[in-house]
């Protein structure tokens, strides 16, 4: 078991937990996926199948429960994230549409206003929050975010110059009656 597939995080919604898998995608990056009985569970949904068919292949996955550092048995169906919005955001559960409310009524006209949601940003105007307290919180982020494209951008130069060396090594031998 590596460290990146790892259960990592159990995350409560409505007293029920999620598991929260990180791995490691395509792009080199690291992305959450979430194990679907949990989400199903959260959802109020008993039949497996139905749901994940609105799912395309990149959205699902299954996982050895051995490689997550669980007990063997049978394999665990693994949500990534889009994914994961879209059968919250498909579901007519009345368990779903609270996370559907906060989406549409608070997230996305935040984004559509300011170009970006800050998460907490909603305690400002409720009066649970100064403004400045979210500022903090705002530049904090920002910071972390900016260390994380650094990171993700070294990463890709340095794939860039390894396969820039393979292509030109593999170049040498190519002639032109080749």
């Amino acid at each position: 078991m590596t460290r990146s597939d790892a259960l990592t995080e159990i995350f409560n919604f409505m007293d029920h937990k999620v598991r929260v898998v990180i791995l490691k995608g395509q792009d080199g990056g690291r992305a959450p996926w979430f194990v679907a009985v949990d989400v199903r569970r959260c959802l109020g949904v008993t039949q497996s199948g139905s749901n994940y068919s609105l799912l395309t292949e990149n959205e699902k996955c299954l996982r050895g429960r051995t490689s997550l550092g669980l007990p063997g048995g049978r394999p665990i169906m693994l949500v990534s994230e889009s994914g994961l919005y879209k059968l919250i955001l498909k579901s007519r559960k009345p368990e779903a549409k609270a996370f559907q409310d906060w989406v549409t009524q608070v997230v996305l006209p935040a984004i559509r206003k300011d170009g970006l949601y800050v998460r907490g940003e909603e305690k400002v105007s409720a009066g649970e929050m100064d403004l400045e307290e979210l500022t903090l919180i705002t530049l904090t982020r920002l910071q972390e975010k900016m260390k994380r494209l650094k990171e993700e951008k070294e990463a890709a130069e340095a794939l860039a110059k390894f396969s820039q060396g393979i292509i030109t090594e593999h170049l040498d031998y190519v002639t032109m009656d080749e």
